[in-house]
């Protein structure tokens, strides 16, 4: 194993870069995996035996490695893979660029995670013909996948309800990707759009649907949360919402404005981080924590109490102002049957927040949903 403490300094511009010496008896490099913390980085070369030139293959990560590497590997006869930002690509981009330095391939950073154990876990476990065919976000496949199940949930009967109730949940996700048009969706958000991630960046469209709320406990529509403890309070309508979204990594931020004088006729605003992992093969593990931005309509709807309703209800007036509604994290867990068949556990914590938690609506700040499924994969 060759192991070089510090990389070397880039030689001059108007230096003749002379290339080391090969040998029969030369190991070829397999991968050059960085580590960019506070000391130099370091470059770790695997020894591979005595393969014959142009038989391996070999990860660069130019910004630690230095251009240097490009050409040392490229000496040794190595099929190079070089990792840069986008300002550098033609510098060490394949031919026929006349500054290039001849790499076999390029991978754009800006779409890789800057990591050393993703690297090193590359350059370990995948294997030199994975490293060198690896590519950006375009190479995503694309046509149909989606889900179908059923599933029961056990939730507040409204936001802020010391009651709970348990409900029928059921299960539908359908989307269609496409490396160049980008994907569009239907899941529990609505109907979407999202455009292809450049750099880790997207936007998108959204059309989704608020179910309001019953003054009565649960009728003939048990998806729409209710209470009678909401007597004289009155209804508050479905109605359609549209809006756009935008992302960044783990964080989507999406806006919503309902569409007409329906239901609660505001703006809200959500963020949210959503992290996901596989555990094992059968075992898949997300977490994930949020936060709602809602206007005076929507809090007025919701958490508001005018005197008509004061008068008709158990509840004092209120008049609630703009501002967030409540915080939440959630975590989930899957368990993989077979290919196609899997079952969900998830969980969600919210509490309320600001001005919301000062409405007399809001009896029980603190709430938790959980949910169990069952769902089938198709594609």
């Amino acid at each position: 194993m060759y192991v070089l403490s510090e990389s070397p300094k880039e030689p001059p511009a108007s230096a003749t870069y002379q290339p080391p010496s090969v040998t029969n008896d030369t190991p070829m490099m397999k991968a050059i995996v960085h580590r960019k913390f506070e000391e130099p980085a370091v470059l770790t070369v695997r020894e591979l035996g005595e393969p014959a030139p142009g038989d391996d293959s070999v990860l660069i990560h130019v910004v630690a490695a230095g251009t240097w590497a490009v050409r040392l590997a490229k000496s040794l006869g190595a099929h190079v893979t070089a990792i840069c930002s986008t300002p550098n690509v033609e510098i060490v981009s394949p031919p026929p660029s006349s500054t290039s330095l001849g790499s076999n391939g390029m991978l754009d950073n800006i779409k890789l995670v800057h990591s050393a154990l993703l690297f090193a876990v590359i350059a370990t476990c995948a294997g030199p013909r994975m490293v060198s065919a690896a590519g950006s976000d375009n190479d995503a496949s694309s046509g149909w996948t989606g889900s179908v199940g059923l599933g029961v949930g056990r939730q507040p009967t409204y936001v802020g309800s010391p009651n709970e109730r348990t409900t029928p949940v059921p299960l539908l996700s359908v989307r269609y990707n496409h490396p160049i048009h980008g994907t569009i969706a239907f899941d529990p958000r609505g109907l979407s759009w999202t455009s292809p991630e450049q750099a880790a960046f997207r936007v998108g469209v959204l059309v989704g649907f608020d179910l309001g709320r019953e003054a009565r406990g649960v009728g003939s529509d048990p998806f729409v949360t209710g209470d009678d403890r909401l007597r004289g309070m009155g209804d508050i309508e479905s109605t359609a919402e549209g809006g756009v979204l935008i992302g960044y990594g783990l964080v989507t931020l999406s806006v919503r404005k309902a569409i007409g004088d329906r239901g609660h006729a505001g703006l809200v605003g959500d963020m949210s981080f959503d992290w996901s992992l596989d555990l094992s093969e059968k075992i898949g593990l997300s977490l994930g924590a949020g936060t709602r931005w809602a206007d005076q309509k929507y809090q007025q709807a919701y958490f508001g109490v005018t005197p008509a309703q004061a008068a008709a209800s158990r509840f004092s007036r209120f008049t609630p102002v703009e501002g967030f509604v409540q915080g939440n994290v959630n975590i989930g867990l899957e368990y993989r049957f077979t290919e196609a068949w899997s079952a969900q556990l998830g969980a969600t914590y919210a509490r309320l927040i600001e001005e919301t938690r000062s409405s007399p609506l809001a009896e029980e700040p603190n709430m938790i949903t959980a949910f169990l499924g069952l769902s089938r994969r198709f594609e």
